[in-house]
């Protein structure tokens, strides 16, 4: 038995962070989350991603054993055709507009000065 990390929001609460609880399949929340991450100067922010494992594809979704198993080709197509398109577009898209956000909050660090 693996003890339950629950509940998580309060836990972090409960040490004065600012929690926000997301849909990690959305890249709107995703990216809005890290704009409110960045905005709150008062406290440390702590962002937890609802998420399913394998989402979208049939033979991976809730299955922990992807998270450390390899895919040969048969199933990479099988998973890469079970994905929408449109969702591999939103996610390249989300994920280079966190790229810069990302290179924006670094600059203002001392590493970039």
């Amino acid at each position: 038995d693996i003890m339950s990390l629950e509940p998580l929001r309060e836990k972090w609460s409960a040490f004065g962070w600012n929690v926000l609880d997301i849909d990690g399949h959305d890249y709107d929340q995703i990216c809005d989350a890290i704009e409110a991450a960045q905005a709150e100067t008062e406290r440390p922010t702590v962002i937890i991603a609802q998420t399913i494992k394998g989402k979208g594809v049939d033979f991976m979704e809730n299955q922990a054993s992807w998270h450390y198993g390899g895919l040969d080709e048969a199933m990479q197509d099988q998973a890469l055709q079970a994905v929408p398109v449109d969702m591999l577009s939103q996610a390249t898209t989300a994920f280079q507009q966190l790229a810069q956000v990302g290179v924006a909050a670094l600059q203002g660090t001392q590493a970039f000065r």
